[in-house]
């Protein structure tokens, strides 16, 4: 039997030629894991192939970089693929790289730590205090709602900017909104009202739509929900609260703070978090329901929070349980402070200094961050 060796050595090259090119093939010609989709509003929407999911504006100041056939944002405009800019990295990791690599200012990183920024109602183009804000490191915004049409428009126009015009790493936004201003798209009653039901499953259905409502706002922050206890029947803010019953309070907050920042999936399994999740900052830390003859804390004269017989540690309850969540996420992301000054019915401190919580030691970082770990 002759054997043309020509033809199986060129057989044999052959095939070795597609087993290397087969990982091409399935990828596509140019080995692309992702794909670009222009938006009718003129961003493009970038969808990564198990990764993640970005936008953009073509020509608007930041382009993509593509390794490994993915995707990714090059902020910081240098045409490499930076640590910080890198999806999937762990977002600590990233975080400590953008500070120790990023070539940010001090000046800017204060910018960036500036919580909220609020620019009262927003309009389809920019204001000149509102851009200046943004070129100086302002990343968290609030604002009033206005529906959710002129919200997303004014969202895309804040992001357009930073990265049209920073001239260091261009962080986008977030955007930081309050239940009570009604920005969602479903009409729910209020906390005192889900509370009546006795029901958390109702409070957990309540947190699940809103975030997802939000999330596609790009509203990420949620400055609520309000859990102090309603001791005071004189206190104007009660309605915000989930009553005065510690155990009822205690299951509300955890149900309703689980759902806004979890992500779930089509079988309602709990994924921690993820696209749909908001942040949640509960709120007010420790605590504002016993306001003296009901006055409100946020005026000179409701300077002083009245806990009788010892029922201080009764009314933070609903705080504690909000850092022991039953889902993934673990605790709540971020909490505000309470404004007065807690003291008992003889007016004597509850607890260190006879100052308003912000200012207290013993409350913030005894009571709150070394008992939560924060």
């Amino acid at each position: 039997m002759k054997i043309n060796t020509k033809r199986v050595v060129s057989m044999i090259i052959t095939a070795v030629m597609l087993v290397v090119m087969l990982p091409s093939f399935a990828m596509g010609e140019s080995g692309k894991k992702y794909t670009e989709t222009l938006q009718p509003e003129g961003w493009t929407l970038v969808e990564n192939e198990g990764g993640a999911t970005l936008s953009y504006t073509k020509g608007g100041g930041v382009d993509l970089i593509e390794v490994d056939g993915y995707a990714f944002k090059d902020l910081d405009r240098d045409g490499e693929l930076d640590v910080f800019e890198d999806w999937r990295v762990d977002y600590k990791e990233r975080s400590r790289d953008l500070v120790t690599n990023g070539g940010l200012s001090l000046e800017f990183q204060l910018g960036l730590k500036m919580n909220p920024f609020s620019v009262g109602t927003p309009a389809k183009t920019l204001a000149d205090t509102t851009k200046t804000a943004l070129d100086l490191g302002y990343r968290h915004i609030r604002f009033s709602s206005v529906g959710a049409e002129l919200i997303t428009t004014w969202n895309n126009e804040i992001q357009k900017h930073i990265e049209a015009n920073t001239d260091v790493v261009a962080i986008p936004a977030t955007f930081i909104a309050d239940p009570l201003e009604g920005n969602g798209v479903t009409d729910w009653p209020g906390n005192l009202a889900l509370a009546a039901t006795f029901d958390p499953e109702l409070a957990h259905e309540y947190g699940r739509t809103l975030s997802k409502e939000w999330h596609s706002m790009n509203l990420t922050m949620n400055v609520g929900p309000q859990v102090d206890l309603a001791t005071e029947p004189r206190w104007s803010r009660n309605d915000m609260t989930f009553g005065e019953d510690p155990q009822l309070s205690i299951d509300m907050t955890r149900a309703m703070i689980n759902a806004w920042q979890s992500t779930y999936d089509d079988d309602g399994n709990d994924l921690g978090w993820g696209k749909d999740s908001v942040n949640i900052q509960v709120k007010h830390i420790r605590s504002e329901g016993a306001g003296e003859g009901g006055r409100e804390a946020h005026t000179l004269d409701g300077a002083y929070a009245v806990y009788p017989g010892g029922q201080f540690y009764t009314s933070i309850l609903p705080y504690f349980a909000a850092q022991d969540l039953p889902g993934k996420t673990g605790m709540v992301s971020s909490a505000m402070t309470s404004f007065s000054i807690g003291v008992d019915e003889n007016g004597d401190s509850v607890l260190g200094e006879r100052v308003s919580t912000s200012y207290n030691a013993e409350k913030i970082n005894g009571l709150w961050r070394a008992a939560n770990g924060w």
